[in-house]
């Protein structure tokens, strides 16, 4: 879940916090459009519908944030989004910045088919601090 003051911010699409959790994943790279459209609808061909529900989902993700009053958290550029992970504290970006394995609790993100593959990073790098 996404926190601020204590609170799960909440979006009025599902993708929305996908997107983020797929932005936080890639920690800060920035992240080409039709990369999102593969990894949220896990589709090769784009059609007019998804790339509106895209806009949607970015426009929905910026309208949390100005209402809370986060600003450059979420940056969409031309063709791209990222996430500055300056801004957040992040049980990931710690466990990856200290390799303190021990706080892993074996799972990550188990509900995004995507993140699979950082998940057997994280417990490869259990393994090995056994």
């Amino acid at each position: 879940d996404i926190l601020y003051r204590g609170q799960s911010i909440k979006f009025k699409r599902s993708k929305s916090k996908e997107l983020i959790a797929y932005l936080i994943d890639r920690k800060g790279v920035s992240v080409s459009l039709n990369e999102l459209y593969s990894v949220l609808w896990e589709k090769d061909y784009v059609d007019e519908s998804t790339k509106s529900q895209l806009r949607n989902i970015i426009s929905d993700i910026r309208q949390t944030f100005t209402a809370l009053e986060i600003d450059g958290f979420f940056i969409k550029d031309f063709n791209s989004c990222r996430i500055n992970p300056e801004f957040i504290s992040c049980d990931y970006f710690d466990l990856l910045e200290n390799l303190d394995t021990t706080r892993y609790p074996g799972e990550y993100m188990n509900q995004y088919s995507w993140a699979e593959s950082t998940a057997g990073y994280l417990e490869r790098l259990a393994e090995k601090s056994k």
